[in-house]
């Protein structure tokens, strides 16, 4: 399967899917202009890659999505939940900077939603 790389922009995160080099990762802050735009094609390499693979880890330093980035993101979550229901060994690592709360807020209302393995991690700043 190819990669999908997507270079950060200042309302996109980096998107860093290359099957070969190990965890899925999503980088940045979300808050495109149009955000189905930007959502559609990561959710659709997802939704294929899940198909050839049984193993996922995606990991995920957001920090900040506007309100239609939550419901892609979302989305996206629940095509690896599927996943994780049919059998698929699914980890999903979300990263929050120790300092910011409403970025561990948002990890731990999205931890609700799903039964996947969920891991909230608190990290320094990032650069």
């Amino acid at each position: 399967m190819n990669s999908l790389i997507i270079e950060k922009t200042s309302s996109t995160p980096s998107v860093e899917f290359d099957p070969q080099s190990g965890p899925l990762k999503i980088s940045g802050e979300s808050y495109p202009e149009n955000t189905l735009d930007f959502f559609k094609p990561i959710i659709e390499w997802i939704s294929a890659y899940v198909k050839e693979v049984k193993t996922i880890t995606l990991d995920l330093y957001l920090i900040y999505m506007n309100t239609s980035s939550v419901k892609c993101m979302l989305e996206l979550l629940d095509v690896l939940e599927e996943a994780h229901g049919n059998g698929h060994d699914i980890t999903l690592n979300w990263f929050y900077d120790e300092d910011n709360d409403r970025a561990l807020d948002t990890a731990e209302e999205f931890e609700e939603d799903y039964t996947m393995p969920f891991n909230i991690i608190a990290q320094q700043k990032r650069e």
